[in-house]
């Protein structure tokens, strides 16, 4: 939702020129001592860390100083608008409701949805929720913690710091999110963790935990373990493949019959690579009976027949909107295999953000990341910024967007928050939504007035 790098930018071009310029010397500074840190306890890793190709995505940092990476070929940033505190509330969330695998278990952890049925329509009733809910928080001390996704990588030192564990195994497919997070993260200060603790650290790098049950496996030969938790960090395909089938079938069925693995999914079923944590357990679902979906329909009946056709007896299928439960007003919408939500726990407050960018710059694409002075172009982040900017270059206007406004096209509505924003401060003549996912269409009708 606010992955538009031009929302993470200061307007001040010199005040952004000064972080950039600050976030340079981290880089420099960051990137020698764990440069140091490998060399002495992962020198395997060497020509990993010390190459200076990070590849699709750049480091840049944000108005508040903090630091977000961005993809050089959409402009689209890796976390959301504050990358610190969301990472820090997705570990906790994952920490209060961990998923454990147990090695011995002959059943599932939970029963798979029953295909030759109509799939659950309420989120209690659920076998992901169940077992969320059901899940004990993360212990102080266990034995094997798998982490799927490096990203910056803050969440391995936190882990780290706050627990005792004895393995720590990270995938990380991503190279370019690995190679980056060695000029941000302090991996100098991970190491020093790990060894305190005696924590073996296993870094998978260029892989996608597809080879999870052989690696636990030859875990297994060596050490005498009952099980593993799993924390999928960031939403890869495969990943998220891996921890579903994790979920549905025990550790003997998977060794027998091996891991699902999706590379690809279909359009319904995409999420950004970071979702903004929220606490799926705060929710519930929503219900026909609810009076705003009532006087939506009948509106619809009146204007849109068909659209009220279509939708009067409509289940959904890949996505369930949910409400929190002390507020029926806010509306998030869930993914029905994993929970996750397409929104954070503020939905109706990030679709005023990304209204808001919009209103101040309908038509800035580009974005100014560039450096003026000489003295630290040398800095590989500096050529990265100027890639940045010569890919992300356009034409654009410093005209707000105007409260009449004779034709608008909206592609993607989600819940329809920032519909709501646009009516209540603009004349639009003629407005066309495009939304192609009817889950997210029925969801709006739970939560703005049509």
């Amino acid at each position: 939702m606010l992955k538009n790098i031009k929302l993470h930018l200061d307007s001040d071009e010199d005040k952004q020129l000064l972080l950039d310029g600050e976030l340079a010397r981290h880089i420099a500074k960051t990137h020698k001592k764990n440069v140091y840190a490998f060399a002495q306890s992962m020198p395997s890793m060497m020509n990993v860390v010390t190459t200076e190709d990070k590849g699709y995505v750049s480091v840049f940092s944000n108005k508040q100083g903090d630091i977000n990476l961005v993809d050089l070929g959409t402009g689209r940033t890796l976390y959301g608008l504050e990358p610190v505190k969301e990472v820090t509330r997705h570990l906790e969330l994952f920490c209060q409701h961990p998923l454990y695998v147990d090695f011995s278990a002959s059943e599932p952890q939970h029963l798979r949805e029953d295909s030759d049925n109509d799939p659950p329509q309420i989120l209690t009733e659920l076998p992901v929720y169940q077992q969320k809910a059901s899940a004990v928080p993360l212990p102080d001390s266990f034995d094997v913690m798998v982490v799927l996704g490096v990203g910056i990588g803050w969440h391995i030192e936190t882990l780290l710091n706050d627990y005792d564990i004895k393995h720590l195994v990270i995938y990380e497919p991503e190279e370019a999110y690995f190679k980056n997070s060695v000029a941000l993260c302090d991996w100098s200060h991970i190491f020093t963790l790990a060894n305190q603790k005696g924590t073996g650290i296993y870094i998978q790098y260029g892989m996608d935990s597809r080879n999870l049950i052989e690696d636990m496996e030859e875990l297994r030969q060596a050490v005498d373990v009952d099980g593993f938790y799993l924390y999928r960090h960031y939403n890869h395909p495969v990943f998220r493949s891996v921890e579903s089938g994790l979920r549905q079938h025990c550790w003997s069925q998977l060794k027998q019959n091996g891991l699902p693995v999706n590379t690809e999914e279909k359009a319904n079923q995409y999420l950004p690579a970071w979702s903004l944590p929220a606490d799926i357990l705060s929710y519930q679902s929503v219900t026909p009976e609810n009076t705003l979906y009532q006087s939506n329909m009948a509106a619809f009946k009146a204007y849109f027949p068909d659209i009220y056709q279509e939708f009067k007896d409509y289940q959904p299928g890949t996505w369930l909107p949910v409400a929190e439960r002390d507020n029926q007003q806010a509306v998030n919408i869930a993914k029905r295999d994993d929970l996750t939500t397409w929104y954070g726990q503020q939905a109706k407050e990030e679709c005023r953000l990304s209204y808001q960018g919009f209103c101040e710059a309908p038509a800035k694409d580009g974005v100014v990341l560039g450096y003026a002075g000489t003295k630290l172009k040398h800095y590989h982040h500096y050529q990265l910024v100027q890639e940045t900017e010569e890919l992300l270059k356009a034409e654009e206007s410093k005209l707000r967007l105007p409260e009449e406004i004779k034709s608008l096209i909206m592609f993607g509505l989600g819940a329809g928050y920032q519909l709501e924003n646009l009516c209540e401060n603009h004349t639009v003549g003629n407005l066309f939504i495009c939304e192609p996912n009817r889950d997210f269409f029925y969801s709006s009708l739970f939560a703005i007035d049509w």
